[in-house]
């Protein structure tokens, strides 16, 4: 006897519910949105000319010494923001004040943009913003060119202490060399900036402690010695060639414990500290990497340094 295939049904008394339970299941379904993963690309440090109302500025006897008012620093808008999609907005009204609340509580200058859903997704332009009122503007988000569907994507900066910055293998030396050649151009030269330190989470794929970088990773603690963790991304993308980066820049990720151990440095013993119980073999691989890391920690007189292996989760 033949069983006639189940189909999905909506639920058709969404309706009926009380205004409180709808509202109830809307901001349930709205995002949850973690520290994320942003994409390190050349061009973020940039110099910049602190005003008396700046945290930071220096003044002596009253006098304002702009070679010592001019800071260095990796700029978080000008990093690849996240980028989610929030479908509530879209649905109706009810569902759409509930949204437009939830990105207005964020603290966060949400922005939404239209992304051409093509084989290479690329970010257009942003094309709404948030009023002061809460009143979300949006223009031309249903529009097509050329045939290609244009659908709106919101997207987040980068925060410069929660989320955390990732660099390929095909990344890296531009990573490390980018601050001093930066430095090195026409308009820095012979000037004395300050290199404010303002980027303390990194992440690298496990990929990087077999590549010809691996004996490298000390560096980081030279350009960057304020950082303090160092996020080991475990199989990450298998599918997908680091030439890809640039489209996977266009996704949001979130980070999750691989539940193996983490390796803490304990500025008493002078050493990390690690309760392993995962796979030998990438304990091995992430210590051997990591012995270089102790002469820089010491140099730098780094109380708190922690390495952590994780997974990289797209989310939708």
């Amino acid at each position: 006897m033949a069983i006639a295939a189940i189909k999905p049904s909506t639920f058709q008394f969404f309706s009926s519910l009380s205004p409180e339970l709808r509202d109830q299941i809307w901001r349930e379904a709205l995002p949850k949105i973690g520290p994320t993963l942003h994409f390190y690309k050349r061009g973020c440090w940039c110099p910049r000319q602190l005003s008396q109302s700046d945290e930071g500025f220096y003044h002596e006897n009253g006098y304002n010494n702009e070679e010592l008012n001019l800071w260095f620093e990796l700029r978080n808008d000008l990093v690849e923001p996240a980028q989610f999609k929030l479908p509530l907005v879209f649905v109706n009204h009810e569902a759409r004040e509930i949204a437009l609340a939830w990105v207005k509580q964020q603290g966060d200058k949400i922005k939404m943009r239209i992304s051409e859903n093509t084989e290479n997704e690329v970010i257009r332009e942003q094309v709404s913003d948030l009023r002061a009122d809460g009143n979300l503007v949006i223009k031309n988000c249903e529009s097509s060119r050329h045939g290609v569907r244009q659908d709106p994507v919101f997207v987040r900066p980068f925060d410069m202490i929660r989320d955390v910055l990732y660099i390929g293998v095909d990344k890296w030396r531009d990573f490390l060399e980018e601050p001093s050649d930066r430095q090195s151009e026409p308009d820095l030269i012979d000037r004395i900036v300050t290199v404010r330190p303002n980027v303390t989470r990194i992440a690298v794929p496990e990929a990087m402690l077999c590549s010809k970088y691996a004996d490298e990773l000390m560096y980081i603690l030279e350009d960057y010695s304020w950082i303090r963790t160092l996020f080991i991304i475990i199989d990450m993308w298998p599918n997908v060639r680091l030439a890809d980066s640039d489209i996977m820049a266009h996704q949001w990720w979130e980070l999750e414990s691989t539940g193996e151990g983490n390796f803490i440095w304990n500025a008493d013993h002078e050493g990390f500290d690690c309760e392993w119980i995962g796979d030998e073999a990438r304990h091995k691989s992430i210590a051997d990497a990591i012995v270089g890391l102790r002469e820089k920690i010491l140099e730098n007189s780094i109380r708190r340094f922690e390495v952590r292996p994780v997974f990289a989760v797209a989310r939708s």
